[in-house]
């Protein structure tokens, strides 16, 4: 099972060098050089790459704090979703404790980061993930591509997202493991399931008061999951119920009753969004959106699509660093793609979580690509969510595989580690570069200039370089 004990030395121990102890430790020391060098990178060099789009969350924290909001603002336009549970809480809180919008943003993201690696972590722990899932956190922090850095490292706006996506499947194991230990004396135990179930439904309907994208990226894979457990269960007995379940199976009827009501209850905060929330706020609301001209070409766009989340470049140089990391993503995908195959032709073999959270990674490709297609949304982020479940498969799959040789065991794992020192080779940033538009705000500001009019993509930038 996952844990940080390792970590932990015992009074009157000393700190040893062995094998077994460095492969221990060396994940958690490069886990903690990776964040120290995205803090290092929001404070000294993320400046000089902005869009946009990253200046509007500072922006929107900043018309929150004026104005004595908490979340939402009725002089602001939402152009996606509602920020319930979003990036502002964290940049409200970072300009609160900086009135420097650069340290702000760095305090902010580095909180975020935080909170995504202790969901991630509360994930692992309570799925039962083996010890060496920390490797899958120091995957997670490496900058595979441009777009992945913007939606993660830098701009984090995903971060929210995949923070919800992992607490919300930490809560359904920890649910899960709760009910295969309560047996019999099932009110006994049923204070222990009150804390993970109210916070699972609470976390459930805020998440649906922001829109459809968590609905989509982690609930309805849940049902789904459910359902293919509902179908197998009745395949597999003539009788429902016929003999007491097992603990497995009382487990798995927890895991199953605690992804329906935090469907239900995402679904019901998804009713008051669009119902209450978008004729009170100003916000895009995709009831309206049109179901795109059938392509099969665009399906097979979305599926390849994903080696640009992993920094494929149709611009540079086969033998450059950025050619050979292009290459890489297409490994990447195939390494991907080749662990789900796999998973499913081990599924008899895998311990059950790890066989569930196959089924979510997979249902959450089934219920993503089809939705994407059809409504033209080919963005390859769409399908990061599942795309770091893949990544969680792909390390359970290397680690579960029955190998003939010791050796043997070590190769995947090998390539692996390669393919990600690859992408720190030359760590692809935000293209916007914001250092001439520096130059004219910092003439604005010497010539007391504090007001003015400009395009959406030059004004956010200068209000946040101005301070």
């Amino acid at each position: 099972m996952f844990t940080v004990s390792g970590l932990i030395r015992k009074p009157g121990h000393h700190i040893t060098f062995t094998p077994h102890a460095i492969k221990v430790r060396l994940p958690w020391v490069l886990l903690a050089a990776e964040y120290v060098w995205w803090v290092y990178f929001l404070l000294f060099i993320g400046p000089e790459h902005m869009n946009a789009d990253m200046s509007a969350e500072m922006l929107l924290a900043d018309v929150l704090n004026r104005t004595g909001s908490f979340a939402l603002s009725k002089n602001w336009y939402y152009s996606t979703e509602l920020r319930v549970l979003n990036t502002q809480l964290f940049y409200k809180l970072g300009l609160l404790l900086s009135s420097n919008w650069c340290v702000a943003r760095t305090i902010a993201t580095a909180l975020m980061l935080l909170v995504f690696l202790g969901c991630y972590f509360y994930f692992a722990r309570q799925a039962g993930l083996p010890r060496g899932a920390v490797w899958v956190a120091v995957a997670m922090l490496c900058p595979f591509s441009t777009e992945y850095v913007w939606v993660v490292q830098h701009g984090a706006f995903y971060l929210p997202c995949l923070s919800l996506l992992f607490a919300t499947l930490g809560l359904v194991f920890h649910i899960k493991r709760l009910g295969a230990a309560a047996g019999k004396k099932a009110p006994r135990h049923a204070l222990p399931l009150l804390c993970p179930g109210s916070m699972l439904l609470l976390l459930a309907f805020v998440a649906g008061l922001g829109g459809i994208r968590q609905l989509l990226v982690c609930y309805l894979p849940l049902m789904v999951c459910c359902l293919y457990l509902a179908v197998h269960y009745i395949f597999t007995h003539k009788k429902l119920c016929a003999t007491p379940l097992q603990p497995s199976q009382r487990g798995t009827l927890y895991f199953a009753l605690a992804s329906v009501f935090a469907t239900l209850a995402c679904g019901a905060g998804y009713l008051v969004n669009s119902k209450i929330l978008a004729r009170v706020y100003t916000v895009s609301d995709f009831s309206t959106q049109r179901v795109a001209p059938f392509d099969p070409n665009t399906w097979l766009k979305i599926y390849g699509g994903m080696v640009a989340l992993f920094g494929y470049r149709n611009d540079v140089q086969v033998f450059s660093i950025l050619g050979v990391q292009s290459i890489c993503s297409i490994l990447w995908l195939l390494l991907l793609s080749g662990a789900l195959l796999v998973g499913l032709k081990m599924r008899r073999q895998l311990p059950q979580n790890d066989f569930l959270i196959l089924v979510v990674c997979l249902a959450s490709f089934l219920v993503n690509v089809p939705i994407n297609a059809l409504t033209g949304m080919t963005a390859p982020r769409y399908l990061l969510p599942a795309a770091l479940l893949a990544l969680v498969v792909l390390f359970l799959v290397i680690y579960r595989y029955p190998y003939k040789n010791k050796l043997a065991g070590y190769l995947p794992g090998l390539v692996c580690l390669l393919l990600l020192g690859v992408t720190w080779a030359r760590p692809q940033l935000v293209s916007e570069r914001t250092s001439t538009l520096k130059a004219a705000v910092d003439w604005l500001l010497a010539n007391d200039y504090t007001q003015g009019y400009a395009t959406y993509w030059n004004s956010d930038i200068a209000v946040e370089r101005s301070n």
